[in-house]
């Protein structure tokens, strides 16, 4: 009783703890004592296999002593030295098992023993053997040695053996009392301590079940009953100071809860009626709602769910306001379209203004055209002078060759005519000049100045023409020495000539200047028209676009506009909501 009355007091976790440990301490006794024997027996079975050793080596010994006997009983009776190698390996093997013997003996004796049959073969070595076979060399002494060996002699290195083996039988009958006695051991403390460990488990078992499993299996019938409904069912074990204690303490607080929870369920069902009446009223108001209609106002809800109404009804005011707002935002997006289409209307009259600049551009470029013609007839009346120039500058130079031949012989008068015809190729060289920068001139003026530049190159085809005739005259006079006055009237006549040139030529520098002129009046129109040309067809695309994208956006924003009032329209609106807005009806803006 003392030790239940323990148990019940200490914490399950000892008493499990206590348990195990006593069982644990009954099978660690019964171990060691186990243990032990098993070591007994070991060291036993050690001993019996070193002494079955030990008496293997004898045994060897007495075999390699007879061995060597018979060895060198046939050589000397055969004389034959296979029968010496026979003999040494038999000592040899000897030797290695009395060093053998040695190792394995356990006590003095039997070193003693050992040490006895050696001396005695050695004896036998040294009084019989020896001699044996060193008669047994000599063919002469050999029948001598046959004798020799045909005497006993092993008599010392037996009665030495028999001591030896009567010894380890001795020592063997001790071992195998000693061993039986450890296995009886052995056997007394398996069953003593198996039977002790049974028993003691047993009284733990049986003393845990006392202390755990019953009040464990009251508590689980107990928490049955809570479970279904029972408050009124005793709690065991409240009074214990464990586990078990603690969780009956638990069961307490749970019965006490229960009795709550009862109280609170039947709050509970009220309170699922006000709610269930709650839903159903504000499905109630959601289905209107759901029909367009924000008129409707919730009432007469519970006190709890008040709040709830006021928030509901706040709600649908605020819509209703809000679809209101929107309803207006309509209006004001009609609105926005019609002067969408004004601004289109605009865009349309600006679009008008560009195509009469366009036709503004096109009387320009017509001046232009005119003036171009005006430059072609200049161009080409450049272009017959210019011939006439080039025919009495040929007539010249051959006027101005047949001088130059006639006054090949006169040193002042070549000079003179040198003179002369420096100035013609300085003429010509002015010549070439204007006609290069006519040409420049008429490729600036681009197409309209294509003929005049044809002009030109004729021109500076002159003038290199005129140079290099110019030099034909020039070496002509270096080889003139004759007809001196006929030179001087063919020079006269050169120089009437040159005249008539110089006179054309200026005619046709005036006519360039002139062309070069006009040529740089057409750029500069030309250049004017193209930059008027280019703004308005950039301003005509632009409006173009800008009309276009007005245009659309006018459309799109008028059907979403009656897309939205007719969503708008769904709704039923209060007069409050609804006061001040415009119709619902939008006429689309033209």
């Amino acid at each position: 009783m003392f030790f239940l009355n323990l148990a019940m007091s200490r914490k399950l976790s000892r008493k499990l703890m206590s348990a195990f440990a006593v069982v644990i301490a009954v099978f660690f006794t019964v171990s060691l004592i186990l243990f032990a024997s098993l070591n007994a027996l070991r060291a036993d079975a050690d001993a019996n296999e070193r002494m079955f050793d030990m008496m293997g080596e004898a045994r060897t010994m007495m075999t390699s002593v007879i061995e060597q006997q018979n060895a060198v009983r046939a050589y000397a009776i055969l004389g034959k030295a296979e029968f010496l190698k026979t003999y040494q390996e038999n000592a040899a093997r000897l030797d290695m098992s009395a060093h053998k013997f040695d190792a394995l003996a356990e006590t003095a004796e039997q070193r003693a023993l050992g040490a006895e049959f050696m001396d005695a073969v050695k004896a036998w070595h040294e009084t019989r053997l020896d001699r044996t076979i060193a008669l047994a060399a000599d063919p002469l002494t050999r029948p001598e040695a046959q004798e020799m060996a045909g005497v006993k002699q092993l008599g010392g290195m037996r009665k030495a053996m028999e001591k030896i083996m009567a010894l380890q039988d001795e020592r063997l009958a001790a071992r195998r009392d000693q061993q039986h006695h450890s296995d009886m051991m052995a056997r007394l403390a398996l069953w003593t301590g198996g039977a002790a460990a049974i028993a003691i488990a047993g009284i733990m078992g049986w003393l845990l079940w006392r202390s755990i499993a019953r009040p464990v299996s009251r508590m689980t019938e107990t928490m049955k009953a809570l479970a279904a409904g029972d408050f009124d069912v005793d709690i065991p074990a409240s009074d214990r100071h464990d586990e078990i204690g603690s969780m009956a303490q638990a069961v307490l607080v749970f019965r006490e809860v229960g009795i709550a929870n009862a109280s609170a369920v039947a709050a509970k069902a009220r309170a699922d009626a006000e709610q269930a009446q709650v839903v159903a009223k504000i499905g109630a108001g959601l289905g209107q709602l759901a029909q367009g209609d924000l008129t409707v106002r919730l009432a007469d809800f519970p006190a709890a769910y008040r709040q709830l109404q006021t928030d509901f009804n706040a709600a649908l005011g605020s819509m209703a306001s809000a679809v209101g707002g929107v309803e207006h935002g309509i209006a004001a997006i009609h609105t926005g379209s019609s002067e969408v289409s004004s601004a289109s209307i605009n865009f349309a009259q600006r679009t008008e203004e560009q195509a009469a600049s366009l036709a503004e551009a096109a009387a320009t470029i017509n001046e232009i055209a005119i003036t171009m013609r005006a430059a072609a007839n200049g161009s080409a009346e450049t272009s017959r002078t210019v011939q006439e120039a080039h025919r009495d500058a040929t007539e010249g130079g051959h006027v101005v060759h047949d001088a130059i031949v006639a006054m090949e012989g006169i040193e002042k008068s070549s000079q003179e005519i040198t003179q002369i015809i420096d100035v013609i190729d300085g003429i010509a060289f002015q010549t070439n000049l204007l006609a290069l920068n006519a040409g420049v001139e008429a490729a600036r003026a681009g197409d309209s100045g294509r003929g005049f530049a044809v002009v030109a190159n004729e021109v500076r085809a002159l003038a290199l023409r005129s140079a290099e005739a110019a030099k034909h005259i020039k070496d002509l006079i270096l080889t003139s020495s004759q007809q001196v006055q006929s030179g001087a009237e063919l020079v006269n006549k050169a120089g009437l000539v040159l005249k008539r040139i110089v006179t054309k030529v200026g005619d046709i520098n005036t006519l360039m200047s002139e062309t070069s002129v006009s040529a740089e009046a057409q750029s500069g129109r030309l250049q004017q028209v193209n930059g008027a040309v280019s703004e308005m067809d950039r301003m005509t695309q632009q409006n173009a676009a800008m009309v276009e994208q007005s245009t659309a956006a006018s459309r799109s924003l008028a059907d979403q506009a009656d897309q939205l009032a007719a969503l708008i329209a769904q709704f039923t609106l209060d007069d409050a909501a609804a006061r001040g807005l415009p119709a619902r009806t939008y006429a689309r803006a033209a």
